[in-house]
């Protein structure tokens, strides 16, 4: 049975249909694939797993331009071609394969959504030939400077950036809030992002604001 159709077969049975427009997320990991390329034809993917398989290529992934989330640990990929019309990708998890050098990860260089990238999780044992530079890291940076997460770790600027926003919102929070208007049982709910190679947002509750509050002082003092 070809990798094509055992995908459609593998949908199906997950989802109770193979509707490819209507499919924004898939979660194929380890399935024993060694070409994904015909999922092509889901175009509106926003999330897609392919972790552990057997893929050497993702050439066909150019028409995933809503695509913000992929995750490709542990394949065998040695290039990244068909990343660059991934125009909306924000996290892309490419940890355990074979990419051999900087070249490699070039396609990269269109992605200016592209805020997380995982070249090396040694939490996993998952690596790359290229991370074997004592260099490739300030090498990574410097090629894709909008980065905020490398290797599941904060950069510097970028954390130091997303905290002189906390901080900034926490002071206006406590002039609109807290001193020019009266108490009300009103409050508004915000939006955390978590520090976590997952990449999650968590919407916190108007009843869980307060404790929020408290601690964000706490932590910025």
């Amino acid at each position: 049975m070809s990798d094509s159709k055992s995908l459609v077969d593998i949908v199906k049975h997950e989802q109770g249909h193979f509707d490819a427009e209507r499919i924004l997320f898939l979660d194929l990991n380890s399935r024993n694939l060694t070409d994904a390329n015909c999922l092509s034809i889901c175009r509106n993917l926003i999330i897609l797993n392919l972790n552990n398989n057997n893929l050497n290529n993702i050439r066909g992934f150019g028409t995933f331009t809503q695509l913000q989330k992929l995750s490709l640990a542990q394949n065998q990929i040695h290039s990244l071609d068909g990343l660059q019309s991934c125009e909306n990708l924000e996290s892309l998890n490419v940890a355990g394969n074979n990419l051999t050098g900087l070249k490699s990860l070039a396609p990269l260089l269109h992605l200016t959504h592209l805020r997380s990238l995982c070249l090396n999780d040694r939490q996993n044992n998952l690596t790359n030939p290229l991370c074997n530079s004592s260099s490739y890291q300030k090498d990574v940076k410097n090629n894709l400077p909008n980065l905020d997460i490398l290797d599941n770790e904060w950069l510097g600027q970028g954390f130091q950036e997303r905290l002189s926003s906390l901080e900034s919102a926490i002071e206006q929070l406590e002039t609109s809030n807290y001193k020019s208007k009266p108490m009300t049982n009103e409050k508004p709910t915000i939006i955390v992002t978590q520090a976590t190679s997952s990449d999650r947002s968590i919407h916190i509750a108007n009843d869980e604001y307060d404790e929020l509050f408290q601690s964000i002082q706490m932590l910025v003092k």
